[in-house]
C-alpha cells in the first residue's frame, strides 16, 4: 500500500465514520491501523468499535494509547463508558484511582459521578449470580476458579469488595486466585484489614492498601535479570514466566522469604534442590506442585 493508496482508504474510512457506517469505517480503519500504527488512526478505528457497541475491542484499542486517552478528558470520557460497557468494572475503578491524583477537584467528582452513573445500569439479578459464584468458587476446578475471578470484575465496586476477601482464607481456593484478589484490593485501595491463608498454611492479617507491588521490587528485578539474556529467547520467556508465577505465589512475603535471589533462582528452577537445606527443599517443591495444579 502506497502513501496515495492509504489516504484514499483513510479518507473513505473518516467518510463512513461520519455516515455512521460504522462497520465499514471500522474494515477500512483496521487496514490503516495495519499499515501505519499510531494514535490518530486508533482513535479513529476506537470510535468505529464503539459506534458498533463493539466495547471490549474499543477499550483494547484504547490500552494501545492509554496515556493519550487519559491527557484528554474527552477521549477519557469515552474510555470510561466503553470500559464499563465492555463489563470492566473494576479495571475502570482501578484506573481511575490510579490517575485522580493527577486530576482537580472537579475533574476527580465528574469522572467518579461517570463511573458511579454507568454502574447503576449493572443487572442486579446477574450481579447476584457472579458474587455469589466468587464466594463459592472454592467447590469447584481451577478452571472454574478463574473463570469466577475474570467473570467478577464486572461486579459493581461495593460487591466486588464485599465477595472478594472471603475468599482470601477460603483453603480450596488455588493460591494463585487468593494473590490476584489480594492483588486487586491493593489496587483499590482497601483500607480493612484482611485475613489472609498464605501458602504456608497460616493465616495473616493484612491491609491491602499497604502492600508493595509485585513487579516492583529489587528481587523482581534481579530474579528476572538472571534468567532472561540479552538474547531475549523463547525458552528464556517460558523459563521466566515460571518463576514469576512461583513468586507470586509467595507474595507478599516474597522478599522476606527469599534471602538470595541467586541461590532461589536454581531453587525455583528445581535445579540442584539437593544441596539446599530441607526447608528450602520442601518449599520449592510445594510451589512446583501448586504451580502444576493451576495448569490442570
Amino acid at each position: 500500500m502506497d502513501d496515495k493508496e492509504y489516504q484514499m482508504i483513510f479518507f473513505d474510512g473518516v467518510e463512513s465514520l461520519e455516515n455512521k457506517n460504522y462497520k465499514k469505517a471500522q474494515m477500512l480503519f483496521a487496514e490503516c491501523y495495519l499499515k501505519r500504527k499510531n494514535f490518530r488512526t486508533n482513535f479513529f478505528l476506537f470510535q468505529a468499535c464503539y459506534g458498533q457497541n463493539d466495547f471490549k475491542e474499543a477499550s483494547r484499542l484504547a490500552g494501545e494509547y492509554l496515556i493519550e486517552y487519559l491527557t484528554d478528558n474527552k477521549k477519557f470520557e469515552l474510555l470510561i463508558r466503553a470500559r464499563m460497557m465492555a463489563e470492566d468494572v473494576i479495571g475502570m475503578y482501578k484506573l481511575y484511582l490510579q490517575v485522580s491524583s493527577y486530576m482537580n477537584a472537579n475533574e476527580k467528582k465528574y469522572f467518579f459521578d461517570l463511573i458511579k452513573k454507568e454502574e447503576d445500569k449493572i443487572d442486579e439479578k446477574k450481579s447476584r449470580e457472579i458474587k455469589k459464584a466468587l464466594i463459592y468458587c472454592g467447590l469447584f476446578s481451577g478452571r472454574h476458579q478463574r473463570k469466577a475471578l475474570q467473570d467478577s470484575y464486572s461486579l459493581p465496586l461495593d460487591d466486588f469488595k464485599e465477595a472478594a476477601p472471603k475468599i482470601l482464607c477460603d483453603e480450596n481456593v488455588h493460591q494463585l486466585i487468593k494473590v490476584s484478589i489480594l492483588d486487586d484490593l491493593r489496587q483499590l485501595q482497601d483500607k480493612r484489614e484482611e485475613k489472609f491463608l498464605f501458602i504456608d498454611g497460616k493465616t495473616y492479617s493484612i491491609r491491602p492498601v499497604e502492600l508493595h507491588i509485585f513487579e516492583e521490587t529489587n528481587l523482581f528485578s534481579d530474579l528476572k535479570q538472571q534468567v532472561i539474556s540479552e538474547q531475549n529467547d523463547n525458552n528464556d520467556l517460558l523459563r521466566w514466566n515460571e518463576i514469576k508465577l512461583k513468586l507470586s505465589l509467595l507474595y507478599p512475603f516474597e522478599e522476606r522469604i527469599i534471602d538470595n535471589s541467586k541461590k532461589w533462582k536454581e531453587l525455583l528452577m528445581l535445579e540442584n534442590i539437593h544441596s539446599y537445606e530441607n526447608e528450602e527443599q520442601k518449599l520449592a517443591l510445594k510451589l512446583e506442585k501448586v504451580l502444576v495444579e493451576w495448569s490442570q
